[in-house]
C-alpha cells in the first residue's frame, strides 16, 4: 500500500495522541497546534473516510488507530480507539478506547484532517513530506521507525490522493519563490485563478471569495480551535505584511489593485506606513473629506494625508497637492493619528459604547452608533477621549483602551454626554446636563416622580 509519510524532529509522546486537550505548545504562539485536539479529530476524520493512519515514534514505539462499534440508547456508535502496538521496544498490542466517536468534526473536509498532523510536524521542527510503499501491517510499518524522529503515515486512498493533488491549494509548504517575504509573512503567487487565500505558517486558514493580487501567508495571526481566523485579524495582519513589502509591492497595489487590496488598504481604519508616501507618488491625492494618516506622525516621513474616498480617487487621475495638515479635533483638541486596535481593544472598545447605550436608553437619550466612535492615537498622550463637533465624531484613545473596561466607559460616557449636549467641558451647560442625568437616576432608583 502506498502512504503519506510526514516526518519531523523529536519524538513525541504516546499520550499526546490519546488524551484529548493534552499539549506540549499551548503557551508557545509562534505555534500552529496548541489546543490538543487537532490530531484526534484529524484521526476521526481519516477513520470516517476508511483511512487508518499509523504513528511510529523514534525507533521504540508505535501505535494505530481503530473503530468498535456500541450502542447508545438503542442507536449504533463507532468509538475510536487507539492500539499501542509497541511502547519503548516492547510489544504491548495494549488497546485504548478513546471518547471520540467517528462524528466528530462533522464539517471538516478530508483536507483538515491531514492538516493537523502537518501542523504538529511543522511544530515539531524540519518537518518532511513524501510518499512511501509498505505493506499494512505492523511488523512491516515497523520497519519505517526512525531514531530521533516522529512519522506520521496515511494511507493514499482515492480521497486522500485527490487532496495531495491539490496539496499547493491547501499547504503552501513548498513555495521555493515567493514574491515578498517580511517578518510578519509571505506573499505568495494565487493557487488559484479565483478568490483569495490566507494561511499561517504555509497553512491554509481561510478562503475568500473576493478576488486579491496574491495568497497571503502570515505568521502570526490568531487561530481558533479549528485553525480559522476573524475577518479582522485577517484584514490587520494583511495590512502588516503589506506595511513591511518592499515599496515595488506598495506600488504594485496602487497600479492593479484588486477588490481584496483595495478592501483593507485604507488609512481611514488601518495605520498604513510611511514608505506608502514614496509609492504613492504623483499619484497623492489630499481632500476635503476627512482625512486619516499614512504613518507615525511622531517619527515617519514624509506624513502624507489622504481622503477615505483615497483608493477610488487612485482609479482616476486626481489632482496632486502637498499635504501639511492633521487630523485636528478642534480648537481646544490634540492632534491625533489613526489607531489600529487588536483584538481585546476592540471589544474593549464595543462593550464600552454597548454600557453607555444601556445607560442612554435608561435616562431617555438617543445612544451611540460605533459608525460615528474613532479610535485614535492623541500627540497628548494624556488625553482619552474628544468630542470632535465639526465632524460629529467621538476620539476615543487607542492605547487608552487598556486602561480597563471602567476607565474606557468612564471615557466613552463623557464624550457622549458632549455630544448629546452639544456643550464643552468646563461650562455650566454641561454640568447642569451631566446633574441632571444624575437626578434621572436617583429619581427611578426611587421610584418616584418630581
Amino acid at each position: 500500500m502506498r502512504y503519506l509519510i510526514i516526518t519531523n524532529e523529536g519524538e513525541a509522546d504516546p499520550y499526546e495522541f490519546e488524551l484529548l486537550g493534552a499539549s506540549t505548545s499551548r503557551s508557545d504562539q509562534a505555534k500552529i497546534g496548541f489546543f490538543g485536539t487537532g490530531s484526534k479529530y484529524g484521526a476521526a476524520r481519516l477513520l470516517r473516510d476508511g483511512s487508518r493512519p499509523w504513528v511510529l515514534i523514534g525507533d521504540h514505539s508505535q501505535l494505530h488507530w481503530y473503530t468498535s462499534k456500541l450502542q447508545v440508547r438503542g442507536q449504533d456508535q463507532h468509538r475510536v480507539g487507539i492500539t499501542l502496538d509497541y511502547r519503548d521496544g516492547m510489544k504491548v498490542a495494549r488497546s485504548v478506547p478513546t471518547s471520540l466517536t467517528l462524528d466528530v468534526a462533522p464539517h471538516w473536509q478530508l483536507w483538515m484532517a491531514i492538516r493537523e498532523f502537518l501542523c504538529n510536524a511543522i511544530d515539531g521542527g524540519n518537518a518532511e513530506v513524501g510518499q512511501v510503499e509498505c505493506a499494512a501491517d505492523v511488523e512491516s510499518i515497523r520497519q519505517l521507525r526512525q531514531s530521533g524522529k516522529t512519522r506520521v503515515l496515511i494511507p493514499m486512498t482515492s480521497a486522500v490522493s485527490a487532496v495531495w493533488a491539490e496539496r499547493n491549494r491547501y499547504f503552501r509548504l513548498f513555495d521555493e519563490s515567493p514574491i515578498a517575504t517580511t517578518n510578519s509573512g509571505r506573499l505568495l503567487s494565487r493557487a488559484k485563478p479565483e478568490g483569495t487565500r490566507i494561511y499561517r505558517q504555509g497553512i491554509l486558514v481561510k478562503e475568500l471569495e473576493v478576488e486579491g493580487l496574491w495568497d497571503y501567508d502570515l505568521n502570526f495571526i490568531t487561530l481558533t480551535e479549528d485553525r480559522g481566523a476573524s475577518d479582522w485579524d485577517v484584514k490587520w495582519e494583511c495590512v502588516r505584511l503589506l506595511n513591511e513589502a518592499p515599496v515595488s509591492i506598495k506600488d504594485r497595489v496602487l497600479r492593479e489593485m484588486k477588490p481584496w487590496e483595495k478592501s483593507i488598504v485604507d488609512p481611514q481604519f488601518h495605520r498604513m506606513s510611511g514608505s506608502w508616501a514614496e509609492a504613492l507618488g504623483d499619484r497623492m491625492v489630499v481632500g476635503d473629506a476627512e482625512q486619516a494618516c499614512f504613518g507615525d506622525r511622531m517619527g515617519l516621513r514624509p506624513r502624507v494625508h489622504v481622503p477615505d474616498t483615497w483608493s477610488k480617487a487612485l482609479g482616476a487621475v486626481p489632482e496632486v497637492k502637498t499635504a501639511t495638515k492633521t487630523f485636528d479635533v478642534g480648537p481646544k483638541g490634540s492632534p491625533a493619528a489613526m489607531f489600529i486596535l487588536n483584538g481585546v481593544q476592540r471589544g474593549t472598545l464595543h462593550r464600552a459604547v454597548e454600557v453607555v447605550n444601556e445607560f442612554a436608553e435608561s435616562v431617555g437619550q438617543p445612544g451611540l452608533s460605533m459608525e460615528v466612535v474613532r479610535a485614535v492615537r492623541f500627540d497628548d498622550p494624556g488625553i482619552l477621549g474628544k468630542y470632535d463637533a465639526d465632524k460629529d465624531t467621538v476620539l476615543i484613545s487607542g492605547p487608552g483602551l487598556d486602561r480597563g473596561l471602567k476607565d474606557v466607559i468612564k471615557t466613552v460616557l463623557e464624550e457622549w454626554a458632549h455630544k448629546t449636549s452639544q456643550h464643552e467641558d468646563f461650562t455650566r451647560e454641561f454640568q447642569e446636563f451631566m446633574l441632571g442625568l444624575l437626578v434621572t437616576q436617583i429619581q427611578m432608583g426611587r421610584g418616584e416622580v418630581w
